[in-house]
């Protein structure tokens, strides 16, 4: 089942895609337009009980777009087969600019 989530961003407070573990399959993440030149950091594989934080976690740093541009992107579109999956619970979002938006899509694995 595909899931679309929208965070809103509050920058220094990374927030969890998924509170609850869920098993999901083929992730892409893409910045929505913004107003300013915010950056998006996106945490992988994030141990249950740990907030990650830029200084603490090593991340991925995608550009926000802008009216006239478009914005960055992560996919990690892999074909994982029927035993291979990820915990959702262990991705995380943050950004450098309060209110800017990310997409996260991704396939829930029944």
């Amino acid at each position: 089942m595909l899931v679309s989530e929208t965070l809103t961003i509050a920058s220094g407070t990374p927030q969890q895609v998924s509170t609850t573990s869920v098993p999901g399959t083929r992730v892409q993440i893409q910045c929505q337009p913004a107003s300013t030149d915010g950056l998006i950091y996106v945490f992988q594989g994030v141990p249950k009980k740990t907030t990650p934080s830029t200084s603490t976690w090593p991340y991925i740093t995608l550009a926000a777009g802008s009216a006239s541009s478009g914005s960055d992107n992560f996919s990690d579109a892999t074909d994982t087969g029927d035993e291979s999956w990820f915990d959702v619970s262990g991705l995380w979002i943050d950004g450098s600019h309060t209110g800017d938006l990310v997409t996260v899509v991704f396939n829930r694995k029944n």
